[in-house]
């Protein structure tokens, strides 16, 4: 039953890794506009990779996502979030 009114469209969880050159304090600006922009950071890395995991509003990701596809950012990828099994012997 459709009662009208607006619509929530879920948030999916994504990583997103910057480039070597990206300063912290860019990092966690872009932490804060996902969580501005109604999303929340998950999980952050700064020993291997340079990023965070957060579910990320579809608005807001595919902002990030035109701003990595002109080269005007300083994210080097964007991949959804998942589980990856690793089996010895395999």
């Amino acid at each position: 039953m459709d009662v009208g009114g607006p619509k929530l469209i879920p948030c999916q969880e994504y990583i997103v890794v910057f480039k070597d050159t990206a300063s912290q304090e860019t990092i966690n600006e872009q932490a804060d506009q996902i969580t501005k922009h109604g999303g929340s950071v998950t999980l952050k890395f700064d020993t291997v990779l340079r990023g965070f995991a957060a579910q990320i509003p579809p608005d807001y990701l595919l902002f990030l996502q035109n701003c990595l596809a002109e080269g005007d950012s300083q994210i080097a990828y964007i991949g959804k979030a998942g589980v990856i099994w690793c089996i010895p012997g395999h």
